[in-house]
């Protein structure tokens, strides 16, 4: 998740949000994986959404999404190594995306993740903040 978190660092993880909410587009999120492992990773797409990676454009319900995260070497990396056509996140799942794209292990890889897996949302301190 560099540059946005680094290995090693205190999060705090909301564990009662996704009680009464779901998660939206930008929202970094505390899940297992399969290996019963602690993976943070942001939230890309949620249920219903459409994701598409076509002509190095990534696209979220039609419309060209690259989140002020990614730094352009990232993105370029990303874009060119990557390619599907579209995809409708299934209910109760979500489409996560690491910040590092370029080496990240994330819904690209593994699929989509169930929400039963998700522990909660990552709560940055204000200096972390991303807009």
């Amino acid at each position: 998740m560099e540059p946005t978190l680094f290995s090693g660092e205190s999060l705090l993880v909301n564990t009662f949000i996704y009680k009464f909410v779901r998660p939206v587009k930008g929202d970094i999120i505390a899940f297992q994986n399969s290996e019963k492992q602690y993976i943070i990773k942001r939230v890309a797409a949620s249920s219903g959404d459409i994701i598409e990676l076509q002509h190095n454009n990534l696209y979220i319900n039609n419309e060209y999404e690259i989140g002020g995260y990614i730094n352009d070497k990232n993105k370029q990396i990303f874009l060119q190594k990557n390619r599907f056509s579209p995809l409708i996140v299934p209910n109760g799942k979500v489409f996560v995306l690491g910040d590092n794209r370029s080496c990240s292990i994330d819904s690209r890889k593994v699929g989509f993740i169930s929400m039963s897996n998700v522990i909660g949302r990552v709560v940055l301190p204000p200096s972390k903040h991303v807009y």
